[in-house]
């Protein structure tokens, strides 16, 4: 195989692997903070392959410690897996 087949395949898994996350998000089957931290994990491993990301590590500034923040979040967490998972139709 190539380099670039090799890079392009390895690209591949990782975005099945954070449309799954982002699929069990949306769905429900995994708390929001923990699906975040997920896609952090993913991303910090793979610098630069994951950039439809990007969006999740640039959301407001909300405290994660009180319940309203928790809830800010988590919506903000889940609003940004649907459009991801559930683009709007052009």
């Amino acid at each position: 195989m190539l380099r670039r087949d090799v890079d392009n395949a390895r690209n591949s898994k990782l975005q099945g692997k954070a449309f799954r996350i982002l699929r069990s998000i949306v769905t429900r089957k995994t708390d929001p903070l923990i699906g975040l931290r997920q896609l952090y994990s993913l991303q910090r491993a793979h610098p630069g392959m994951l950039r439809e990301l990007k969006p999740f590590f640039a959301l407001p500034n909300l405290d994660p410690d009180s319940p309203e923040g928790q809830a800010g979040l988590k919506r903000s967490i889940v609003a940004l897996a649907k459009k991801i998972v559930h683009p709007p139709e052009k």
